[in-house]
């Protein structure tokens, strides 16, 4: 079964997600990666965030595994809240050093045009209360295309500038 990490980024006060779009895509997702089957996941998401970013960020927890036995896959969904300092960095980066992957900070209750499962995936980053983590089954229709851009525009999130930052 192929193994992919998803991962999202959560600002410190739980308002804002980074999210990730591919230039070949024209939707916003969490950074997606598929990794070697015997891969630790934890240390996966690090390196993965850190290529493609070059900011090392720690901390990941494991919010849900999707499984999907038509396709033959997994993916491991983590986040981690990110603090103040690294979210300006995020910021100004703005795209991977190779420019193929750009990134940037939404307000998690209004989400751009993005992949279907990051509209459930985001809320749940913030459920306090929800056992981690999430096991779904998922069951797809290999004839079935990703969906369209439905238009809808989120709203990009407001920082304001840390004293850190506007040195």
């Amino acid at each position: 079964m192929a193994k992919h990490v998803m991962l999202f980024g959560v600002s410190a006060d739980k308002k804002g997600v980074l999210l990730f779009k591919p230039e070949q895509y024209a939707m916003w997702n969490g950074l997606n990666v598929r990794i070697d089957e015997s891969a630790d996941i934890i240390e996966a998401a690090s390196r993965v965030f850190k290529a493609t970013t070059t900011v090392d960020v720690q901390g990941w927890s494991r919010l849900a595994v999707i499984k999907d036995e038509t396709m033959n896959y997994s993916v491991h969904v983590l986040f981690t809240v990110i603090n103040e300092e690294t979210e300006a960095l995020l910021a100004s980066i703005h795209a991977s050093p190779d420019g193929d992957v750009s990134w940037d900070w939404w307000d998690s209750a209004e989400l751009p045009a993005t992949m279907h499962n990051v509209q459930w995936l985001v809320p749940l980053t913030f459920d306090r209360q929800l056992k981690r983590p999430l096991h779904v089954i998922y069951q797809s229709d290999k004839n079935k295309k990703a969906g369209s851009d439905t238009g809808a525009v989120g709203r990009r999130r407001d920082r304001q500038p840390t004293a850190a930052a506007a040195e």
